[in-house]
């Protein structure tokens, strides 16, 4: 066999792995999509308006923080330093920083979340800032905020792990990941 030949034929694997890759992701988001649709459509038939709006509200603050803390910290500084120390020191290495790294984001989390709790009216106040003067709305608004801010935590420490397996190049889990939560949410 000639050296284009074997040439052509990494290429076409590289192809047929990179589309594998690719329809994995699509599929993991678009079931991820249609669980939301569904999530969406027995939240609008189960609840009165009054009390989706109070949870959409609340339910935006930490997963906000999550987006700009844990999927943007990830995806830009933890994932490429964990390709590199893989790369360049091994895959024992790369799981120590990985280790590293989880437990002190665990740490900033944990007290992010603690935080966040604690500091709830004040950011219920931020956020629902027409639900002050009304304690029948604020009140729960409050304390929905105490029991949903902890999902920073959750969502970061998930986010870390997702960020490893794609490093990795494992796409499945982390492509499906998403939906359990609509699922969890349904």
């Amino acid at each position: 066999m000639s050296r284009s030949q074997e040439n052509a034929e990494k290429d076409d694997a590289a192809s047929g792995t990179l589309a594998r890759r690719t329809g994995i992701v699509a599929g993991g988001t678009l079931l991820s999509r249609a669980l939301g649709f569904v999530r969406e459509a027995v939240l609008a038939a189960v609840f009165p308006k009054e009390a989706t709006d109070l949870f959409f509200l609340v339910f935006t603050i930490p997963n906000s923080l999550r987006m700009i803390l844990a999927e943007g910290g990830v995806s830009a500084a933890v994932v490429p330093v964990f390709s590199e120390v893989r790369k360049s020191e091994g895959e024992e290495a790369a799981r120590a920083y990985l280790a590293r790294i989880t437990g002190l984001a665990a740490i900033v989390l944990l007290a992010i979340s603690g935080l966040g709790v604690v500091a709830a009216p004040a950011i219920a106040a931020v956020y629902g800032l027409g639900y002050v003067g009304r304690p029948e709305v604020f009140e729960p608004t409050v304390a929905l905020l105490r029991w949903v801010f902890p999902y920073i935590f959750f969502m970061g420490l998930a986010a870390l792990g997702m960020g490893g397996l794609n490093a990795q190049r494992r796409f499945l889990v982390p492509a499906v990941t998403p939906s359990l939560l609509n699922v969890a949410m349904i």
